[in-house]
């Protein structure tokens, strides 16, 4: 069964309903140390990603490291 979120202002399909958020960020590869994650409005800590749930209608905002100078 699939259901669509919203990432980073795009809709965007998801293969399966509930996903955790670990599981989507490995699918999105965006595992990597400096990662940051709101859902819905609010940061969620790299330490509550097992546990956290995303479902159809959520919003999430992924922001990942930039190397600049």
């Amino acid at each position: 069964m699939t259901t669509t979120i919203t990432l980073n202002g795009e809709p965007r399909t998801l293969p399966q309903n509930p996903l955790t958020l670990a599981e989507l960020l490995l699918q999105l590869d965006a595992t990597a140390p400096g990662y940051a994650v709101a859902l819905n409005g609010k940061v969620v800590p790299r330490q509550h990603w097992e546990q956290q749930t995303v479902s159809g209608g959520d919003a999430l905002l992924l922001i990942q490291p930039i190397a600049g100078g």
